[in-house]
């Protein structure tokens, strides 16, 4: 057994394992009922380079879902989706996992970076080095679908800033791709701080969105 497999065993001695979408008791090592994700819609998002992928369709069957690991914090749907995006990038190499980042206001209102978590959860998992503070932002900005696509790119241009250099490949992690600005502008911050490779992974894609995450 792992480190991250002991530790899962010992906390459902004292918080027994739950599927975060039907609430059912499951085993430790488990995160999810296969029979509850059977019938959601998994997302077809090609963004034209082979950078990026999501899990599911953001509609309104995901949606609880995505509230749960977003606003709410619930532990099991971060696990949850951390082993979902784990297993669609399990076949890639990467040196290092990082997010996107919080801004201040939003992480003293929230408490937390549901990115960062399951950015975390991800490395545990793939047992691939992780630095969930590799990239700072430095504003808070409007929410992204409620702007015109020039606006969305004014709105999160020059946001992030990058904490040190890096190299090697990069796995970077949102919870929810809207218009892809976000992804984009932080994949161009890291291939400028020396990613080789910069590949974007997110828990749901918005339908009808098509863009460049790639260098």
């Amino acid at each position: 057994m792992t480190t991250h497999g002991l530790k899962r065993f010992l906390l459902d001695i004292v918080y027994p394992n739950r599927c975060p979408f039907c609430d059912c008791i499951i085993a430790h090592n488990a995160y999810y009922c296969p029979e509850c994700i059977a019938d959601l819609p998994r997302s077809t998002a090609d963004d034209g380079s082979e950078n990026f992928c999501a899990v599911f369709e953001y509609n309104e069957q995901t949606s609880p879902f995505v509230y749960s690991l977003k606003d709410s914090g619930n532990g099991y749907a971060i696990c949850a989706a951390a082993s979902l995006l784990a297993e669609q990038v399990a076949h890639l190499e990467f040196d290092l996992i990082t997010c996107i980042p919080s801004d201040k206001a939003r992480m003293r209102e929230r408490g937390y970076n549901p990115p960062a978590l399951i950015a975390r959860e991800i490395s545990a998992i793939l047992r691939i080095p992780h630095n969930v503070r590799l990239l700072s932002k430095a504003r808070r900005t409007d929410i992204q679908k409620s702007l015109t696509r020039s606006e969305r790119l004014d709105n999160i241009k020059g946001v992030f800033s990058a904490n040190t250099t890096v190299t090697g490949r990069i796995l970077l992690i949102d919870d929810v791709r809207t218009t892809g600005a976000t992804l984009s502008e932080a994949t161009q911050v890291l291939y400028s701080a020396g990613a080789s490779r910069v590949f974007a992974a997110a828990v749901a894609q918005v339908p009808d969105y098509t863009v460049t995450t790639g260098e």
